[in-house]
Order: structure tokens, then sequence, then C-alpha cells
């Protein structure tokens, strides 16, 4: 039960790894906090999701309403195994769904306009991410050490981003942005590409070559972390 007078959670508190709890419930006459049935904890208005429990299993369908989804909400969510996003969404925010082990198809919807550093960070069995055209903005290893994940997938339509032969780019192929962790062998950096993103092949350990181009001039840190 979260107490009235407790209006802040750290994102690493001491819910956040805690497996075996089923439901967070916030004091009646909370003013940051609410809790629907399923004892999921959002903000007072009901627009952002700030807690998971980790306990729960299968699929989670995310409220019409909800239009953020927080900072490390869903973090080790260990069992949950399928999300449906609402029209409703516009954000994913850092961490959300870092290291949900269960997880192995996401997309993200054409209402989503931001997408958080390591959002799915660490999701040990994703193998497929699709990308909707709405997204403005994708924080570094968004995607990083997967190590099923062979593709990502991006709508002709965005303006922002591309995927070249499951690689995801900015939309000029000036950055390379995430480079998926369960591809094998030799990658051939394109020519044109100035910039590898901070975490951009975080986790790739199967990648054993990697050829850059000239034109690349910008390594930024952690790319291989």
């Amino acid at each position: 039960l979260i107490p009235r007078n407790v209006t802040s959670l750290d994102r690493l508190g001491i819910m956040c790894f805690n497996e075996r709890l089923e439901r967070v419930d916030a004091e009646e006459g909370h003013t940051a906090f609410r809790s629907d049935a399923d004892g999921v904890l959002f903000d007072i208005t009901g627009t952002r999701i700030v807690y998971f429990p980790k306990a729960k299993t299968g699929e989670y369908v995310v409220p019409d309403r909800v239009t953020h989804l927080g900072a490390a909400a869903f973090q080790s969510a260990t069992r949950l195994t399928n999300l449906t996003f609402p029209p409703s969404l516009i954000s994913i925010e850092e961490w959300a769904f870092a290291d949900c082990a269960s997880l192995t198809n996401v997309i993200i919807p054409s209402s989503v306009s931001f997408l958080g550093g390591a959002a799915f960070c660490g999701c040990q069995n994703l193998e497929q991410v699709s990308i909707s055209e709405g997204v403005r903005e994708i924080g570094a290893a968004a995607f990083g050490d997967g190590p099923r994940l062979e593709s990502i997938s991006v709508h002709l339509d965005d303006p922002a981003f591309v995927a070249l032969d499951g690689v995801l780019y900015d939309k000029a192929c000036l950055a390379l942005i995430q480079y998926p962790g369960g591809r094998v062998g030799t990658y051939h950096i394109p020519s044109g590409v100035t910039t590898i993103r901070t975490g951009a092949f975080h986790g790739a350990s199967q990648l054993k070559e990697l050829e850059m181009p000239e034109s690349v001039k910008d390594i930024e840190t952690q790319v291989f972390y």
C-alpha cells in the first residue's frame, strides 16, 4: 500500500525487482497515485502507468486513456508475454520494458512519438520489433542486448527512421542507431554513414567482424558495451 504521504517513487526503488509482488494499491484519498482493479499503479490522472507488478503473467492490455508508460514501469516483468497498446499512447519512457524476458514480439504503434533509451533493453527472447510511422525520437540502446533479435522493421512512412537490412538508422542514413543483437557474423556499415550512436551494438555478442566505411567520423560513447 502506497501511503498518502509518499508522492514520488524512484524507478529503482524496492518494488522494481520484486518478482513476487502481485499488486500495488494507493491509499484511499491519495493525491499522486491511484491503482486499478488489477493492482497496477497509475498517476492520479490515470494517464501514466507508474508501476506494473512483476508477478503478473501473460498478456497485458494497456488501458485506452493511457498516454505515457513511465520509466522502468514494467522493468523485469519476466512473466509478461504480450502487449497491446492503445491509440492514446504517445510515450514509452526509459527502461520501460527492460529485462522483460518473455516478450517475443513488439509492435510500436503509430501514436507513439517517443521511445526512451533502453526501453526494451535486455529482453532476452525478443525476436521481432516493428516500428510504425509515428515515432520521432528513439533513445540509446532502446533494443540493445537482445540476443535473439535478428531484425528491426520500420514503416516506410516514418519521417525520422529507416531500417536497412534489418538495422535501424536515421532517415537520412547518416547515423546507425541499433544493430540487432541476435545477428551472427560480419556486418558492413554502408558508405555515407557518419555516426555510430551510443549503444548501437550493445550486447551484440555474436557479431564477429565489423567493417566501417571512411565516411564514419563519430563513434559515440559505449557503442559496444
